[in-house]
């Protein structure tokens, strides 16, 4: 749905008790446009220098993207599939972490839990949260534990470069 809608569609469903139900997603068409897989973010460039950037996702599509896009920022991106793979990552390499974006929804271990198991080993390193849709209690807690910045899933490449600008420049600060 949120794909959809942003790219200026609607989703419509019709059901029918006990035969089911049927979804269309209506997107506009625009021939002979090109859809640009990635665009520079708006303000000063962000151009990484190298700097490794944890990306933690149960999804294997999800974090191919990132990785991509981080790639393509000049970041050097880590992807862990759970929340127990990044934070046995962080402990065998956690000098070099610049930043942190985690997933929120993930079984056995969600990003709550993961951020607070994070604080523990690096109390200062930027964690950037990237949800569907995050609870006011769970930001609240997230706040608690320094957490400022989210990212709403999907985010588009500039919105991750955006993110990640400001999460550095409070390491510079």
């Amino acid at each position: 749905m949120g794909i959809t809608q942003g790219h200026g569609g609607f989703v419509q469903v019709s059901s029918e008790q006990g035969k089911g139900a049927a979804f269309s997603i209506h997107v506009p068409a625009d021939e002979g446009a090109a859809i640009p897989v990635f665009s520079p973010p708006p303000g000063p460039a962000l151009e990484g220098q190298g700097e490794s950037v944890l990306f933690v996702d149960d999804e294997p599509g999800v974090r191919k993207v990132v990785a991509r896009v981080l790639e393509r920022l000049n970041f050097n991106p880590m992807l862990a599939a759970s929340a127990a793979d990044a934070l046995r990552f962080v402990e065998a390499h956690r000098s070099e972490l610049k930043v942190i974006i985690t997933d929120m929804n993930m079984p056995q271990m969600d990003g709550l839990a993961f951020v607070r198991a994070v604080r523990a080993l690096l109390p200062t390193t930027p964690v950037i949260v990237a949800s569907g849709h995050l609870e006011d209690r769970v930001a609240a807690e997230l706040r608690t534990h320094g957490v400022t910045r989210t990212l709403s899933k999907p985010f588009p490449p500039d919105v991750l470069a955006a993110a990640l600008r400001a999460a550095l420049a409070t390491q510079t600060e």
